[in-house]
């Protein structure tokens, strides 16, 4: 199974998390909310999933708005296939 690189941006608290989600859409950056992959750790469980592209615009963003970031991780989501396609794989 391959999979799509994204930017996972963590937070202390879930108030940040909304934060950045609001201020993302203010400035028509594509992201959104996701609950924390389970490999990468986070105090409030909710993570902003954006393109990578976008990080240095979202962490410029972040800063101007007094948004605390606990970490930035480049990650490979799944594709997740439906029974189909694994049963009548070829």
């Amino acid at each position: 199974m391959s999979g799509k690189v994204y930017c996972i941006f963590t937070f202390y608290s879930i108030h940040f998390a909304l934060k950045l989600e609001s201020a993302c859409k203010k400035e028509n950056i594509p992201g959104k909310l996701i609950p924390v992959p389970r490999s990468i750790s986070s105090s409030c469980g909710t993570a902003f999933r954006a393109e990578v592209e976008d990080r240095p615009r979202i962490e410029l963003l972040a800063e101007k708005e007094g948004i605390e970031i606990e970490t930035v991780v480049e990650y490979c989501l799944e594709e997740r296939k439906s029974i189909f396609d694994k049963i009548f794989k070829k």
